[in-house]
């Protein structure tokens, strides 16, 4: 009887029920899991090993690249570009893992990536097309995709930081390789034209 009564006083307050933990719904727990890595309270290690997880994270990922990308290029030139910037960023990712012995983290890092990636792609939605609209003159819309590229570089380097076991410096340097090679590849694959 006295443990009843002790769950009991310790399920209340007051003589008042607690309110419950909110319960999230799966894809809303998912959605929160990223926002927190974005927002470096989270790492990639919280994310749970699943292929089909990482294919739904890939898929929202070249999505949201896409559509920011075919705001001003044509679908094709888009979702070729997306792709691009998708296989650099898998093949730095698993050539970091290998290199370091870790090539087992590569689900859980690459999912990290991909889903981080994909909010801050949406995020960056309005800020392009604003950008767009005014002609490549927008002062704000251009600090706003700056201070997106900026963020999504401190994200790709938290993530990385933990799935290599590393020091931050490590994380950021990583997070610099992927973003030149992307440039890079998209450049001397796609040159603008003038």
């Amino acid at each position: 009887m006295g443990t009843a009564v002790s769950v009991k006083a310790a399920s209340s307050y007051h003589g008042r029920r607690l309110p419950k933990e909110p319960r999230h719904p799966p894809v809303n727990r998912l959605v929160l899991l990223f926002v927190d890595i974005c927002r470096l309270r989270r790492g990639p290690q919280d994310v749970p090993y699943s292929n089909a997880l990482m294919a739904l994270a890939l898929a929202v990922y070249l999505l949201s690249g896409f559509f920011v990308l075919v705001i001003e290029q044509s679908a094709f030139a888009a979702a070729a570009q997306t792709g691009v910037d998708t296989a650099v960023l898998g093949v730095v990712a698993w050539g970091l893992l290998r290199l370091r012995g870790y090539p087992q983290r590569f689900t859980q890092a690459f999912t990290a990536l991909t889903g981080t990636g994909a909010l801050i792609q949406l995020a960056s939605l309005l800020p392009s097309w604003l950008f767009l609209v005014s002609g490549h003159q927008g002062h704000v819309a251009a600090l706003l995709l700056v201070a997106l590229l900026v963020w999504n570089i401190a994200v790709l380097a938290h993530i990385m930081r933990h799935a290599l076991s590393t020091r931050l410096a490590v994380g950021v340097l990583s997070a610099l390789t992927y973003t030149y090679l992307s440039y890079q590849a998209l450049v001397w694959l796609f040159p603008p034209v003038k």
